[in-house]
């Protein structure tokens, strides 16, 4: 029997909201010191990637670039922190965090946080989206307190703890304002765990061996309700985002940028891209667990891997055929979700279709996987008495060898990822040490100067890596930053200034690019070979590519 909408809707005092956080505690340490222990390297080297990770350090304070990409509530949390990020200081904070969210996903979905559950958990935590969005150093703790807003918006309008359903989708709105001015890829993780609390209302409705739900809605009229309240919240808090987003900008007359097609979007420009947009959501989906794009298992590139992914449809499976036993329609409605799973994961495109993915946006769909196993809570409840049945036996071992499979790999790549940025790093430090020792030699003074680099640290025949280095994402693969001329001189000018801590001057705007087009830089030979490095026109430049 399930409870009624009355015993969902009965406020409650914080002191017994806090008594039922108590047995979380310690799944929390654990899942916190797993991904504590799993990017332990990132942590203790300080290792960021070369994109943002190695431009902005230490004191960096998110402003007018932020706000015009739609990131209104950045500056404001790098404002707390008085735009100190000293590594690893904010990847810890945010590894807590993601462990919270994580077990917030487990209450709100009524699972208990058992050792299979955990087994899920250490699934995500230890993802590579995660892992890259720690290598983005000051950026870390947005990106976690995007997700943590994004898992709160779901948590508010199913938690008791207010008997108003207007009070709900309100604090729901606001989460997902919030959440969107930080980061706005997180609305994925809202839309797919929105999605999931129906399917795991329908899996557990008929189910007499599930526990009384205390989160979950009860019953079809139930789930229509959650429903609607959803789709309310996420409507008014794009509203509010917007609102506030263009309050923010007329206060500071900052104009929106046309980065990833911001500047763009409107109702029209949506509706429009709607269906390349849904074709977006899918095929990124492929780009990440089959196709090899984004690794997120160290073997993901063998052409047998997607058959790993078949025992996480076994529950899956079990769970639609009871349901289908008893009631078609709503059988229909379950598979229509599993459908949509990479719709609402990826739901970040419907409002901007042109986006390219990133590494760091993949984050919704690595908890995929860890969702769709813990529903084997359907098929074999936590504290139920073991069966002696061979099936049962042999269809938990099948499960639990498929997810420590999926989890050895995944935390190898998470490791891989990690040696490429610090053999990357290591790699074009020593490289820019030995530029620097050249001018020295031939007594030019670099600081007065103007120096001025052709081509990336990677580029460069001095460039030593392990073989292992063509493995790792592409994110990690520090040093093999872009051969824009500009870009590439703002990476070479960080990476001496943030890491070996030396003023560099380098040459810019027209000089730089007038410079590195003459005839006489296209005969140069690619460094150390002699004539590699030339005073010309009184800018000291240094071929590292033919």
């Amino acid at each position: 029997m399930h409870s009624s909408d009355s015993d969902h809707s009965v406020p409650v005092s914080a002191s017994c909201v806090w008594a039922k956080l108590q047995p979380y505690r310690r799944p929390f340490l654990i899942l916190w010191i797993y991904t504590l222990l799993v990017q332990l390297p990132l942590l203790v080297l300080r290792l960021t990637n070369d994109l943002d990770g190695l431009w902005n350090q230490d004191d960096y304070l998110a402003g007018a670039w932020e706000l015009s990409i739609g990131r209104w509530f950045w500056p404001f949390l790098d404002k707390m922190r008085f735009g100190i990020s000293l590594d690893p200081l904010p990847a810890v904070f945010s590894l807590a965090l993601y462990s919270l969210s994580f077990l917030l996903i487990l209450q709100l979905l009524d699972l208990v946080p058992s050792g299979r559950n955990l087994l899920a958990g250490f699934l995500f935590l230890g993802s590579v989206g995660i892992v890259c969005q720690m290598s983005f150093g000051y950026m870390a703790i947005t990106f976690a307190v995007s997700f943590f807003l994004a898992v709160l918006a779901v948590w508010v309008l199913l938690a008791p703890v207010t008997s108003s359903a207007i009070l709900r989708i309100l604090l729901s709105a606001l989460c997902i304002a919030f959440m969107m001015g930080s980061y706005q890829a997180g609305i994925g993780t809202t839309a797919l765990l929105m999605l999931f609390v129906l399917l795991y209302s329908i899996a557990a409705e008929g189910n007499a061996e599930s526990p009384k739900p205390a989160f979950l809605p009860a019953g079809a009229r139930e789930r229509l309700r959650f429903f609607i309240r959803a789709f309310c919240s996420v409507a008014l808090g794009g509203i509010l985002y917007v609102l506030l987003l263009k309050l923010r900008l007329g206060m500071t007359g900052t104009p929106a940028s046309d980065y990833q097609g911001f500047s763009e979007i409107s109702p029209l420009y949506i509706l429009a891209g709607l269906p390349h947009a849904f074709r977006h959501c899918y095929q990124t989906i492929l780009n990440y667990f089959v196709n090899g794009t984004y690794l997120s298992h160290a073997l993901e590139r063998h052409s047998w891997f997607p058959l790993c992914y078949m025992p996480v449809f076994i529950p899956v499976c079990v769970v639609f055929v009871r349901i289908f036993r008893r009631k078609k329609t709503e059988a229909l409605l379950f598979l229509a979700g599993i459908l949509l799973i990479p719709a609402a994961a990826n739901c970040f495109y419907l409002a901007a279709p042109e986006t390219e993915t990133h590494m760091q946006m993949v984050v919704s769909m690595a908890l995929i996987l860890p969702l769709l196993f813990c529903m084997t809570d359907f098929v074999f409840p936590t504290g139920r008495a073991s069966s002696f049945r061979k099936s049962e036996r042999c269809l938990k071992g099948i499960l639990l060898l498929d997810l420590l499979f999926l989890l050895y790999g995944g935390i190898l790549q998470c490791e891989m990822d990690q040696y490429g940025m610090y053999a990357g790093r290591r790699a074009s430090q020593t490289l820019a040490q030995s530029i620097l020792a050249e001018a020295g030699r031939q007594g030019y003074d670099y600081i007065n100067g103007q120096l001025l680099i052709v081509g990336p640290p990677a580029s460069s025949k001095t460039f030593y890596t392990a073989p292992l280095f063509e493995r790792v994402n592409a994110y990690a693969q520090y040093g093999r930053w872009s051969n824009d001329i500009s870009f590439s001189r703002i990476s070479w000018s960080r990476l001496y200034t943030n890491y070996l801590r030396i003023q560099v001057s380098f040459a810019q705007g027209d000089t730089e690019t007038t410079i590195s087009t003459l005839p006489e830089v296209a005969a140069m030979p690619a460094y150390p070979a002699a004539g590699s490095v030339q005073n010309i026109y009184g800018v000291l430049v240094v071929k590292l590519q033919n």
